[in-house]
């Protein structure tokens, strides 16, 4: 039977905490190669905040959040840094799933244009060319969101996976449009003037973009590592 529990597990894991001064493995799979969104995971060589609450952290890179959770579910990894979609799909195949954070409470994708295209509205993404990450990714699935709203399917429109230098084959007019995020989209723009229109996705469907996950057994084994695993990413934001 499938389960999850949800956003406000956080604080259930919080108390009573009690640390254990060994150093143990913990190893997330991320739905990217190192990039943005992974900042507070990737300056754990600089700053130290897992080994300061005994974990030894190790990242496994991935294309996309369908493929953190395989890689989880394999046994290559405790904790999966993935997104709804992907997780609600492993829900409705049986597996047994617990949401431990939402790392981005709302939606952060969209899909940007070059200003120049001239698209303006949803419904202009038809018989449109249109970048993704993966389609293993967050991007893809809120693509599909997007174009549902708009009466739109798969079938009207050409995706293209693009990986996650998403923006350059939007500059070279490869695609007349790209999926992404918003930190991928504010990283473009301090880099490049080029004018854009973006469609956000919070307009349409303001839901959390990416969670940590693991299994219930995992969850009911190492419950003092994901608690500690929690205290370190939360101070590794602020």
């Amino acid at each position: 039977m499938k389960r999850v529990v949800g956003f406000g597990l956080i604080w259930i894991l919080f108390s009573g905490c009690q640390h254990n001064d060994d150093t143990k493995p913990l190893t997330v799979a991320s739905w990217s190669q190192p990039i943005t969104e992974q900042t507070h995971l990737l300056a754990e060589e600089e700053h130290g905040f897992f080994e300061e609450e005994g974990i030894d952290l190790r990242l496994v890179p991935g294309s996309g959040g369908g493929d953190a959770l395989t890689t989880m579910l394999a046994g290559q990894a405790d904790i999966a840094f993935t997104d709804p979609g992907a997780v609600y799909s492993a829900l409705a195949q049986g597996e047994d799933l617990i949401i431990i954070y939402t790392v981005y409470p709302q939606n952060v994708f969209n899909v940007v244009t070059l200003e120049r295209a001239g698209i303006d509205e949803v419904k202009d993404l038809k018989e449109k060319t249109i970048g993704v990450y993966s389609r293993a990714s967050g991007t893809y699935q809120n693509l599909m969101l997007l174009l549902h709203e708009a009466g739109l399917g798969v079938e009207d429109v050409d995706i293209l996976e693009v990986g996650i230098a998403n923006f350059a084959p939007l500059l070279h007019e490869e695609v007349d449009a790209t999926a992404a995020t918003d930190t991928a989209l504010a990283a473009f723009e301090f880099a490049d003037d080029e004018p854009l229109n973006v469609i956000e996705l919070k307009d349409y469907a303001n839901i959390p973009s990416d969670f940590f996950v693991v299994e219930r057994d995992t969850f009911e084994t190492s419950r003092d590592e994901l608690v500690a695993f929690l205290h370190a990413y939360e101070k590794s934001a602020q």
